[in-house]
């Protein structure tokens, strides 16, 4: 008990050293800077892909749907409206939009025509300098408005010509049964492996996802800071009266302290921004995070015998994590560094607890290893 309680002594000592260094506030204070600069950068209105959209007059009702369902979406593709086709085409010309949809003001009746099997002409235009992979995936969108509109059409051709030719339906009745039997099931689903309820993505901001991950790696920039300067005072001398092994005790101290706080403004952080998901996981995950983190950097103390040596080591090790970490992409090579790196469980574990008991099992791990390695005296 004494022992535990001196430990806590030296933790609260060693963190009000950290709140001294104007360093290491700076880092806690780009946590909560950088949830708003990014949110700003990576929004819907800064999508991949940008569409001017145009429905001239006389286009018709569909055109105005296909138009209202697009604008009242959220998605990674911007749309602007423009109220004539010149100054569509005109801004794709001058690449302030990738592509134009316009809607001609005879839309509807080519689009019946085509429908009808009476022309093979195309009934609507889509203006772009260049064809990509980005644009080909918005037309998919484009496609998809259209398409209950075109089967409703053919739906209501065939039963008043094939069907029904001698009976009057009217529009209303016909809608009716169309939209009830309409199917409005996902084709894809997203579930995790050992849940067999389908994730809600329909209104997930896939622009917004890396927050949490560069978030996760300044919680680690902050236990480097305190893992440098815990090595300035050892290779000082300000541990000297304490026994080799014994100053893995400070370097946890000093450690723990930086990567708790910095823990805490992430937790608030992702809570501020919309990011959380259930209470108990968020929790949960970041309290093991901060441990696991905690002893990461401990067992860097005990690999480094100075700053000199750790410090150019901190850039390659933030771009490991970035690269190597679910982030931006998800790499299935390397297995071997991926599960050396805190912020690898954090983020699977969001999403898959079991990764809260592999992270867990993980931090103990290092922390066992770092106590070998202040045991042997490893660095002077």
């Amino acid at each position: 008990m004494k022992k535990i309680r001196t430990v806590f002594i030296w933790m609260y000592m060693l963190l009000k050293k950290l709140l001294h260094r104007w360093s290491f506030l700076v880092l806690l204070a780009l946590i909560p800077s950088l949830l708003p600069a990014l949110s700003g950068a990576m929004s819907d209105e800064s999508g991949i892909v940008k569409v001017a959209l145009c429905a001239e007059n006389g286009s018709g009702r569909v055109a105005e749907n296909v138009i209202d369902s697009l604008l009242g979406e959220e998605t990674i593709v911007n749309y602007v409206v423009y109220e004539n086709s010149d100054e569509a085409i005109e801004a794709v010309k001058k690449s302030k939009c990738d592509a134009a949809w316009i809607f001609d003001y005879d839309f509807e009746a080519r689009m019946n025509a085509y429908l009808e099997k009476k022309t093979i002409q195309p009934f609507m235009r889509v203006i772009e300098q260049e064809d990509s992979i980005s644009l080909m995936l918005a037309r998919e969108k484009l496609y998809g408005r259209l398409y209950s509109h075109i089967t409703y059409k053919l739906y209501s051709d065939f039963v008043r010509t094939e069907l029904l030719p001698d009976e009057n339906i009217s529009d209303e009745e016909l809608k009716e049964y169309y939209d009830a039997e309409k199917q409005n099931d996902n084709l894809i689903e997203i579930k995790m492996i050992d849940s067999d309820t389908a994730l809600d993505v329909a209104d997930a901001n896939y622009l917004k996802t890396p927050l949490r991950g560069l978030l996760s790696l300044l919680v680690m920039l902050c236990g480097f800071a305190a893992a440098g300067f815990f090595m300035k005072e050892r290779n000082d001398g300000v541990y000297d009266w304490m026994s080799y092994k014994s100053k893995i005790i400070p370097a946890f101290g000093s450690c723990f302290g930086a990567v708790l706080l910095s823990g805490v403004m992430v937790l608030v952080s992702v809570y501020a921004g919309g990011l959380n998901t259930d209470v108990a996981t968020e929790l949960s995950a970041m309290a093991v995070y901060i441990f696991a983190a905690t002893a990461f950097c401990v067992f860097l103390t005990a690999c480094f015998k100075n700053f000199a040596g750790f410090g150019p080591f901190i850039p390659f090790l933030m771009i490991v994590m970035l690269v190597m970490c679910p982030i931006f992409f998800s790499f299935l090579f390397l297995p071997a560094v991926r599960f050396s790196l805190p912020p690898y469980y954090y983020l699977m574990a969001i999403y898959n607890q079991e990764y809260i008991w592999y992270m867990l099992i993980y931090g103990v791990g290092v922390m066992i290893v770092s106590y070998i390695l202040y045991s042997l005296r490893r660095v002077k």
